[in-house]
């Protein structure tokens, strides 16, 4: 083989290595501090109190979902049973000053959950399924029918180029007022509404799911209130640094 030709191929590899490099995420440091000053402005991703009367209502977290080391800023508004709650995520792009808005995919019969800011949906379970490489976050939601009668759902959310959320099950409690009686009814979801026993709806994450790995996870909630002041003063980066390392069961 020709010394040209050794040295085109040894160039060609140079250039596939340096590409890979390229390729690869920014370190979170960088991202953060991306974050941390893209907060305002035309194109911010804080909801400022200019913006939204109610403002206040939404909270922030600092997430990697689809663990491709591009950090995202995750967003919920929650309605406090007077509007409709909302849920958005912006990803950064690889090695750009810019945002991914993700798009939300709602299947089936999900809605958005009123649960993504909730002490208790700071801890979802979260399911890997190694054959796809996708996440799913597993939120359990529940929602008052009057003061006898509740649905209890679990959801699936997942971040796969767009925000997808998926009800898996449902559990319905009704108590009667002659009696005292309860009565407990459990429900596939999606893709059709099903009747079903206590121990399937128990096992839907593992039905939906066959053979996935199943974890604990945590996302660590930061209230609009709670920022406002640093977001006013440009101070953001610690609170959000905050947020990720609980992301990564780090912190707290």
């Amino acid at each position: 083989m020709s010394w040209a030709r050794i040295l085109g191929l040894a160039l060609s590899g140079l250039v596939m290595t340096v590409g890979v490099a390229l390729a690869a995420p920014m370190r979170v440091e960088h991202q953060i501090d991306i974050l941390a000053q893209t907060d305002r402005g035309e194109d911010g991703w804080f909801v400022e109190p200019s913006e939204d009367a109610n403002w206040d209502k939404w909270h922030y977290a600092v997430t990697d979902l689809n663990h491709d080391g591009n950090l995202e800023i995750l967003k919920a508004k929650s309605s406090f049973y007077d509007g409709n709650p909302h849920l958005a995520c912006e990803e950064l792009i690889e090695r750009k000053w810019e945002r991914h808005h993700a798009e939300l995919n709602l299947a089936g019969n999900a809605h958005v959950p009123d649960i993504l800011t909730g002490e208790s949906a700071g801890q979802p379970s979260v399911i890997h399924d190694a054959k796809s490489n996708r996440y799913y976050y597993i939120f359990v939601e529940t929602v008052m029918h009057g003061e006898y009668e509740s649905d209890t759902s679990q959801y699936a959310v997942c971040l796969d180029g767009d925000l997808f959320i998926t009800e898996l099950a449902t559990m319905n409690w009704q108590l009667s007022g002659k009696d005292g009686s309860v009565k407990v009814r459990y429900y596939i979801s999606d893709p059709l509404k099903e009747k079903v026993s206590e121990k399937r709806y128990a096992n839907i994450t593992a039905e939906r799911f066959p053979g996935a790995e199943e974890t604990g996870g945590q996302i660590y909630w930061l209230s609009a209130e709670k920022m406002w002041p640093y977001v006013q003063r440009g101070k953001l980066y610690n609170l959000l640094w905050d947020s990720y390392e609980v992301f990564l069961g780090e912190g707290r």
